[in-house]
């Protein structure tokens, strides 16, 4: 039997009367993307954010006009996604590398790279941080 984690304290599960105040009046919204605002999961963890945090909330307008990936004066953040694999392992064979670079490109909207494969690598426990070679 799993505990219960509670939201934090002071912190309103939005209604649907506060979800569609903060999508707008957009009519291009379609009932599938209205609708995945609708559920908001319960925490599962101690360490979830909003058993720790609590939001303000935002309209998805502020959201667009706020966020730092989405701002075409902010190119220096978005030139460049580097993905890499840690060591060359069978188990690899199972992840087709190329289309995590196609989607990754699509979904951001930037170039993606692929790195050499890293396959000396250690935990360093003093940097607590991985050192590569």
């Amino acid at each position: 039997m799993s505990k219960t984690i509670p939201f934090v304290r002071g912190f309103r599960v939005p209604t649907q009367i506060d979800i569609d105040r903060a999508l707008g009046d957009e009519s291009n919204y379609s009932d599938e993307f209205r609708q995945s605002f609708d559920s908001l999961p319960q925490p599962t963890s101690d360490l979830d954010w909003l058993a720790n945090y609590r939001e303000r909330g935002q309209t998805y307008a502020d959201y667009l006009d706020e966020c730092p990936l989405l701002d075409e004066k902010n190119t220096v953040t978005q030139k460049t996604i580097y993905l890499t694999l840690f060591d060359n392992d069978d188990r690899l064979s199972i992840l087709d590398i190329n289309q995590l670079i196609d989607y990754t490109q699509r979904f951001f909207q930037i170039q993606v790279k692929l790195l050499p494969i890293f396959s000396n690598f250690r935990w360093n426990d003093k940097k607590n941080k991985w050192t590569c070679k």
